[in-house]
């Protein structure tokens, strides 16, 4: 049984990964930003938006917004924020570091 990720299927190159890969493989798990733009990708036989991998995306996705809204508002405690949750930023500094961080950046 093979299966296959791939991930910003609902257009472009990631839509056609899916496309070829569906008739080759047992199940094409495909995750994208938008789930409610995937009408193309809902088409294809033997495709999965398991909600599970969508929720792998939507943690990125949600601090890249977060990021995204502070800069255009130009939030410091939001970009701050932001930072923070990044999965892989809260697992290797503290919130003091993540702040001190960012003051860093902003001087800069």
């Amino acid at each position: 049984m093979k299966n296959i990720l791939i991930t910003g299927a609902n257009r472009g190159i990631g839509l056609m990964f899916a496309q070829s890969f569906a008739g080759i493989v047992n199940t094409v798990y495909a995750t994208a930003r938008d789930l409610n733009n995937c009408d193309e990708l809902k088409m294809i036989k033997n495709i999965s938006l398991p909600i599970q991998c969508a929720s792998l995306c939507r943690t990125s996705i949600d601090v890249q917004r977060m990021a995204v809204e502070a800069a255009i508002t130009g939030d410091t405690e939001l970009l701050k924020l932001s930072v923070l949750q990044d999965p892989l930023v809260s697992t290797i500094c503290s919130t003091q570091e993540v702040w001190q961080m960012i003051d860093e950046m902003l001087v800069a």
